[in-house]
């Protein structure tokens, strides 16, 4: 390869961690807030409550998935990994609808995230953490997530938690881009296939590039269900 190859290579996989600052919240509580948007994580008071409200409820999970056929699979995307609580709460979730549905031992979830600015393991282990003491139900689904965190590199990381029957898909990378190559990667495909989005994130005003994303409806079925903190 090039040294000019190279070099181009290497600026494309170039990946800016999230810088993490620590702020006290109104009821007293530290909590995570991007350094490069200025915006909280989640409130340490709700935020579990607000994942569970906004996305899985507001998108009708709890029934949606309840009622997968055997071997079917269901696909959630989302705009903004952040701390991976969505994820957690949707796994959290989706095994306890496989407990109490028999139906649902072949059927799958996939999880597709998008991240511009991912958490570095040793500030997400911090941040999780919390979440560990505030929510010990999630301890379960928190050290396998840790365990299987990709290295900081552009590109899709699959990690595969087959007793689950999930997959998680993480597009680190500008979002637009990594929606632009899942599109791609999906064209030969003759249904596309995303059921659902959680349109997370920061706020507008802190991230508007995000917000103006108009490549969503590429990846999705007829029926996808958006729903969004902001919206």
């Amino acid at each position: 390869m090039s040294t000019a190859n190279h070099q181009n290579t290497e600026h494309l996989n170039v990946i800016t961690p999230a810088k993490i600052d620590w702020q006290t919240d109104d009821t007293g509580n530290m909590v995570p807030v991007s350094g490069e948007f200025g915006d909280v994580y989640f409130s340490h008071a709700d935020g579990l409550a607000e994942t569970r409200h906004v996305f899985l409820e507001h998108n009708q999970l709890p029934e949606r998935l309840a009622h997968l056929a055997p071997k079917q699979c269901f696909t959630i995307a989302e705009l903004g990994f952040g701390t991976g609580l969505n994820l957690l709460a949707t796994w959290q979730l989706w095994r306890q609808l496989r407990e109490t549905n028999p139906q649902l031992a072949t059927a799958r979830l996939h999880f597709i995230t998008t991240e511009k600015f991912p958490i570095p393991l040793a500030d997400l282990t911090q941040i999780l953490a919390l979440w560990g003491e505030r929510a010990p139900e999630l301890i379960a689904f928190i050290e396998p997530l840790l365990a299987e965190y990709p290295p900081l590199i552009a590109g899709c990381h699959r990690l595969s938690f087959s007793y689950d029957n999930l997959t998680v898909d993480m597009w680190l990378g500008d979002a637009a881009e990594s929606l632009s190559k899942l599109a791609l990667d999906l064209s030969n495909q003759h249904t596309p296939y995303i059921d659902a989005w959680f349109l997370d994130g920061f706020a507008p005003s802190c991230n508007s590039t995000l917000w103006l994303i108009v490549s969503l409806h590429k990846c999705s079925v007829y029926h996808a269900s958006y729903d969004c903190r902001y919206l």
